[in-house]
């Protein structure tokens, strides 16, 4: 008896399993969420992203910056537009956000056939070749349609604004105030915060990150050397936080892991320009393996300093 019973159980078990697998992998109506990430420069990122163009028949990407051959190439190849800051490349259909334009064009993201978005730190540019990055993978066409309203609104002229968006996952600045998302998400922590941060001037996040602090959540992070001016948050942290700044190369990151379970990543960094000024984005991954892997590449670095 003890058998049968053992046996309907682990029938149980298997069976909400597997209703639980079809119910993510699409079988309820629910589309498929993948994420893979990836950290220049000990990942080829200029070889990641061709790639990904090359085996693509639809590219729209918006770089603050392009200088690649290998890329400008892939885009070259298939039905391809691209936005930038201020200069297209050769060969490339482009539109670039007029000089006289407030803020930058600072975005770094691809949508690829509509349902693969390739995003985070990385300026596709040689000359930040050996810059610390990371790329962010995700194929999920519900994010695709976000990226790609952006977009359409950057293509169509509309540089420093545009409509608010609805998604829980996914945000542009100005237009969506990604400070107040950023500090939503920091409220959340329970355990832990670490960062690998650009630029960071915004004293509301850090004012945050210091409040939790006093609700026992660990808080460590890198400051990278070249932007640790009279305006960086640094002082405020140092002495409270366990923080660092990175003088190892240029830490271009603009992370933030969250109890190992969610990391923010995109191009915004914590500025009031990045916030209020510039065209950026800021994704919000909620998927464990992948908060691991930004903690594995945040572990790796703090063991350089």
């Amino acid at each position: 008896m003890r058998k049968i019973h053992l046996a309907i159980a682990v029938t149980a078990v298997i069976m909400a399993s597997l209703i639980a697998y079809f119910a993510l992998s699409g079988f309820a109506g629910e589309e498929p969420f993948r994420a893979d990430a990836y950290f220049c420069p000990a990942d080829d990122c200029f070889a990641l992203i061709a790639g990904l163009i090359s085996n693509s028949t639809k590219a729209d990407c918006a770089f603050y910056t392009l200088s690649s051959f290998q890329i400008e190439n892939a885009l070259m190849k298939a039905e391809s537009r691209m936005v930038s800051d201020e200069k297209c490349p050769d060969g490339v259909e482009c539109r670039a956000k007029p000089s006289y334009r407030r803020g930058l064009m600072h975005d770094k993201f691809c949508i690829l056939d509509d349902s693969i978005v390739i995003t985070g730190s990385f300026n596709p540019n040689e000359k930040s070749k050996s810059y610390r990055n990371n790329v962010a993978v995700l194929r999920s066409e519900n994010i695709a349609k976000e990226y790609s309203k952006e977009f359409e609104e950057l293509w169509g002229g509309d540089f420093g604004g545009g409509r608010k968006g609805s998604s829980e996952s996914v945000f542009f600045c100005p237009e969506d105030n990604c400070q107040n998302h950023l500090l939503e998400e920091l409220e959340k922590a329970e355990e832990s915060i670490y960062f690998l941060v650009y630029s960071f001037t915004d004293n509301e996040i850090a004012d945050e990150l210091l409040g939790k602090m006093g609700k026992g959540v660990i808080v460590r992070g890198f400051f990278d050397k070249s932007q640790n001016s009279k305006w960086s948050v640094y002082p405020k942290l140092e002495g409270k936080a366990d923080v660092k700044v990175y003088d190892k190369g240029v830490l271009h990151h603009k992370v933030f892991i969250i109890d190992n379970e969610t990391v923010i990543t995109g191009s915004y960094n914590p500025t009031q320009n990045g916030n209020e000024n510039n065209d950026e984005n800021m994704l919000v991954i909620r998927e464990g393996h992948i908060a691991l892997s930004f903690a594995d590449e945040f572990t790796r670095l703090y063991s350089e300093a």
